[in-house]
């Protein structure tokens, strides 16, 4: 899976441009990550998270391919569940695949 930035942002800290790649959060706490990147840990409550680069590979865990969507999308198209190397799952739409 390759990940590229979007030229506009569906919200600030999703992404990284250079190397390209998704942001997650790491609690300093107790060490969880969280996709999409969180202001505190819902894990212990901590408020103090840093940025982590996730992995731009990943397996793919489920996916469906979508044959009949609004005619203003180019059809068809996959979508996927996709496990990153942190153990993070990722709900995506995967390009490049036939």
């Amino acid at each position: 899976m390759s990940v590229s930035a979007p030229s506009r942002p569906l919200r600030e800290g999703l992404f990284q441009v250079d190397p390209d790649g998704l942001l997650a959060s790491r609690c300093d706490a107790c060490g969880s990550l969280h996709f999409p990147p969180k202001r505190a840990c819902p894990d212990c409550h901590g408020d103090a998270v840093s940025a982590h680069a996730l992995g731009t590979r990943g397996t793919v865990r489920s996916f469906t391919v979508v044959r009949n969507a609004p005619t203003f999308f180019p059809q068809p198209y996959v979508l996927a569940y996709v496990e990153l190397p942190e153990g993070l799952q990722v709900f995506t739409q995967l390009g490049g695949v036939e």
